[in-house]
């Protein structure tokens, strides 16, 4: 089994039973269209594994060292960047914990951004799609949030602007 095909099985084993809160699709789908946004523009398999595996430290009971030995330094390392540090109940109202996030982001690695920008692209697919008013608010936070990841690959930021 490849890199690529073991996040896949692993992701899927610690997303099961969640749910996408617009779409109430199960919570893979999400993960897997990330990884998918990250490979179309011919990333390394090293970064779509860590695209799939996004949300683990996050969102499951998934820890830095299970990814590490599971994945190896690199790809548990990019995962850890792209884990949202400010988030509710660690302090601040809601701007001011997405200013401190986009304040730490804009110092990750450019393939760590090119994940957070993938992520981007499909949350606000699904956000616009599915919640007309909170889309407003949630796409002009990633617009703004646009301006500090700016050493994501191109591609993906050409297709991050068409969404926001």
């Amino acid at each position: 089994m490849n890199l690529i095909e073991k996040a896949k099985a692993f992701a899927a084993v610690k997303h099961e039973g969640q749910k996408r809160k617009f779409t109430g699709e199960p919570y893979i789908v999400h993960p897997l269209a990330v990884g998918e946004l990250v490979a179309s523009i011919g990333a390394p398999e090293t970064v779509v594994a860590a695209a799939i595996l996004h949300d683990t430290l996050e969102d499951t009971e998934t820890s830095f060292s299970e990814l590490k030995r599971e994945f190896g330094a690199e790809v548990a390392g990019l995962v850890a960047e792209v884990t949202n540090v400010y988030r509710s109940g660690t302090g601040g109202n809601r701007a001011y914990r997405k200013a401190k996030e986009a304040e730490r982001l804009a110092t990750i690695s450019p393939a760590a951004m090119t994940i957070k920008v993938a992520d981007l692209i499909n949350n606000g697919m699904n956000v616009a799609e599915r919640d007309a008013k909170f889309a407003k608010v949630y796409l002009a936070e990633k617009a703004e949030l646009l301006k500090v990841l700016t050493k994501a690959a191109p591609a993906m930021l050409a297709k991050a602007k068409e969404i926001v």
